[in-house]
């Protein structure tokens, strides 16, 4: 496994590559990167919680999967929430078209069977 650290928006990821060789990324692939690493860390904590969890429990655990930097942390104009909130909420939305999450309820989501693939996959 390999440490990289990808600059997105001015926003260091840090994420683990089991490839020894880690190829130029050009800016459409490294926000393509970045959105597929934080897919996949909003799907790992539907699946550590059980599969269904809602918003709350996912900002809580997210952490666990991708680093929060400060500009993840900073609190926003839209209510001041941290940045990452927004973005999860987002990605959780994106999630559920692509058919990895199915809604239960108001802020209540689930992994489907495709879902769980992918979380268990990633």
């Amino acid at each position: 496994m390999v440490l990289v650290s990808i600059w997105f928006d001015g926003c260091e990821e840090t994420c683990l590559y089991a490839s020894r060789t880690v190829a130029y990324v050009t800016a459409v692939e490294r926000g393509k990167t970045q959105m597929r690493i934080w897919e996949d860390a909003t799907l790992k904590s539907y699946l550590e919680n059980g599969g269904r969890t809602s918003n709350r429990e996912v900002y809580e655990r997210i952490g666990q999967f991708v680093h929060l930097g400060a500009s993840h942390l900073a609190p926003t104009a839209y209510g001041g929430r941290p940045a990452y909130e927004h973005a999860v909420r987002s990605y959780i939305a994106n999630l559920c078209q692509e058919g990895f999450l199915r809604k239960v309820q108001r802020g209540l989501h689930e992994l489907t069977a495709k879902g769980k693939a992918r979380a268990s996959s990633a």
